[in-house]
């Protein structure tokens, strides 16, 4: 009798195993397909944050107002009154950005930072209405390469 017992248990033990990993392979398919303008009202409404690394590997954070999706993997960022992102970005391209909204849905987008300080993206911060009566010095265009929602 004991024996049954002892069986049933495993057997749910497994079960629940199983279907914990079926959730986090739905999870990780999920994060697959998320793309920017899936995510576009979140990103362009709220403030974000960008990490960077310091040249003495540690970290840096700047937060950032106006923000735009440019496609489907790319972010362009305005450059107001950045100083120490700028060199971060300089010696080392990996950027990380958190973004969330008001209910607290969130996300991480990991890429690569490119800075621009002439040209068509900085024409096209410029244009943005949000800059007005801002410096908009420059542009820092994103390719994003993994967006992460914040579960």
């Amino acid at each position: 009798m004991f024996f049954v017992y002892e069986y049933f248990f495993l057997l749910r033990v497994f079960l629940i195993y199983d279907i914990l990993n079926i959730y986090k392979s739905v999870k990780f398919l999920i994060w697959i397909y998320i793309s920017l303008k899936d995510i576009k009202k979140i990103v362009e409404n709220n403030p974000i944050v960008i990490a960077t690394v310091i040249n003495s590997n540690k970290p840096n954070t700047v937060t950032v107002m106006f923000v735009k999706v440019v496609s489907e993997n790319e972010v362009l960022v305005t450059d107001n009154f950045m100083n120490q992102t700028l060199k971060d970005i300089k010696q080392n391209n990996n950027v990380a950005i958190s973004v969330w909204n008001k209910e607290f849905k969130g996300y991480k987008l990991i890429g690569k930072a490119k800075y621009y300080n002439k040209g068509q993206w900085l024409d096209s911060v410029k244009a943005m209405k949000e800059n007005k009566g801002l410096p908009a010095k420059g542009a820092i265009l994103i390719k994003v390469s993994k967006i992460i929602p914040a579960c």
